[in-house]
């Protein structure tokens, strides 16, 4: 899982959420690793982790 901010979840200036199938690619090091954002169990594939709504909880497997 990952924990975001909402508000840094954004195409072209418009807030967006993560969808089933989406790719989250990050840095560790010299080494980059892909997680592709899914579903659990039938849950959605994210939450809100706060009851503000100030940041998503999105579920992931590692796939590279």
């Amino acid at each position: 899982d990952f924990l975001i901010p909402a508000a840094d979840l954004e195409l072209e200036g418009q807030g967006v959420l993560p969808e089933r199938g989406d790719l989250i690619v990050v840095a560790f090091g010299n080494e980059t690793v892909t997680f592709e954002v899914l579903a659990q169990d039938n849950l959605p594939p994210w939450e809100y982790a706060d009851p503000h709504q100030s940041m998503l909880r999105i579920h992931t497997k590692r796939i590279a």
